[in-house]
């Protein structure tokens, strides 16, 4: 395998663009205008003519705006000023060019084509070039999803888990009990702070009795506690004192063994922070532990596979103690569930509170936002390269030469293939349906 070369997508499409000959101009931007129509450059939209560029098309590859493909309606020579739009027709940027915008002009292909290029060259290959991935956060024998807060959409949006609008949330990865990060919450300094699970089959455990477990740390005693609620009647726990994880010398909180109303109408989670000066709250883990119901323990066998996964290799689980010790689950203890995208195991001999560790790989997914990477960039750039030099319409001049450079970036594209290209670790478990 060849060394990484990792670019954004507005990177690769620029480089796409240059490496066709394509890039009339780039520059930074000098200001914009309240309307969203122009952009203005007074160091590179120098061209001596109106109407030079009209029917070009600019592409902002950061900062303001970054993202946008708009093709230039008009130009104004005197005013370094590219206009995309105005009040009648065209498409104006989605906010005011400001000189943090960065910028390229097209002459001839559309910021669209090169985004289409780009993923149909990344889904040739998302079977063969794979990458290792693991996966910490599922907690064994509990209903709440990611309860061990090791999934996260941004810094600041964690994923199955709600907080109110007043605090302020963030993902840490200083303060952590175990795993890569906690949750952090920080109230506002006035209002209630609360974090909070919602779960969607609540009914499944009416007339049944559970616990809510969880790894809070606080350096602010009788502020912080953990909730329960099934819509009847609300339980909550003591107040952490400020002792390690759990406010008894490092004992997780709990409520312990509290019997869910028959006529529940939710059951619901929370980490909860009473009202007054600023608090800091972190989280490390959250768990429902299903209690054993007229002789019957309540197991839970089947967990959704966490986003990202084409092949799942091994499953291993810790003592329930966050002492970081994993130990491999045997592979005829679970199979996956490859219709609905779950791993479903035969039986639960694994102590409730278990972080559940998934070792297997993932494919490369397809570019969409700004601030999408890619690790395989020079690959994606030779073929997409490649690609466009063959499907679009160049006009009758240089036809062998366009030929030519079509047949040298697709042997470039095969070699590069060929580095990159790993196989699925030996046993593993294919997820997702080929």
């Amino acid at each position: 395998m060849c060394a990484v070369v990792t670019r954004t997508f507005p990177q690769i499409i620029e480089d796409i663009a240059r490496q066709l000959g394509d890039v009339v101009v780039s520059g930074t931007a000098t200001s914009g205008d309240a309307t969203k129509y122009h952009l203005i450059d007074t160091k590179k939209l120098t061209f001596a003519t109106d109407d030079e560029i009209n029917g070009y098309q600019i592409y902002i590859t950061g900062g303001t705006s970054g993202g946008d493909g708009r093709l230039i309606d008009d130009f104004d020579a005197s005013a370094w000023k590219a206009i995309v739009a105005d009040a009648n027709h065209g498409e104006a940027f989605t906010a005011q060019i400001t000189s943090t915008s960065t910028y390229i002009v097209l002459k001839t292909l559309d910021v669209d084509q090169i985004k289409t290029a780009i993923n149909r060259a990344i889904r040739e290959v998302m079977r063969s070039f794979l990458t290792h991935k693991e996966n910490r956060s599922i907690v064994l024998n509990s209903p709440l999803s990611n309860g061990h807060f090791e999934t996260w959409t941004t810094s600041s949006a964690c994923t199955g888990w709600t907080e109110d609008t007043n605090s302020t949330f963030a993902r840490e990865s200083s303060i952590i009990r175990t795993g890569t990060y906690s949750a952090k919450l920080t109230t506002d300094g006035t209002n209630i702070g609360s974090l909070s699970q919602s779960i969607a089959d609540f009914p499944l455990y009416a007339g049944k009795s559970i616990s809510l477990k969880a790894y809070v740390f606080t350096a602010t005693g009788d502020r912080v506690r953990i909730r329960l609620t099934d819509g009847v009647t609300t339980w909550n726990s003591d107040y952490h004192d400020t002792t390690g994880w759990g406010g008894d010398a490092g004992r997780y909180m709990e409520i312990v063994n509290k019997d869910i109303d028959d006529n529940a109408t939710e059951l619901t989670a929370s980490l909860q922070v009473s009202a007054g000066a600023a608090v800091d709250a972190y989280i490390s883990k959250m768990w429902i532990d299903p209690i054993r119901t007229g002789g019957v323990h309540n197991n839970i066998l089947e967990y959704s596979i966490p986003s990202g996964y084409v092949y799942i290799e091994e499953l291993w689980t810790d003592s329930g103690y966050d002492d970081g010790r994993f130990y491999p689950i045997p592979d005829n203890l679970w199979r996956i569930d490859r219709e609905n995208s779950k791993i479903v195991f035969t039986r639960m001999p694994y102590v409730s509170g278990s972080v559940l560790r998934i070792v297997g790989q993932a494919a490369p997914s397809e570019l969409s936002a700004i601030t999408d990477t890619c690790d395989f960039s020079d690959y994606v750039i030779a073929a997409a390269v490649a690609d466009l030099y063959t499907t679009q319409d160049w006009g009758a001049s240089d036809t062998e030469a366009k030929q030519n450079k079509a047949l040298f970036w697709r042997d470039r594209a095969d070699k590069l293939r060929r580095h990159y290209s790993s196989r699925p670790y030996p046993g593993s478990k294919v997820v997702q349906v080929q």
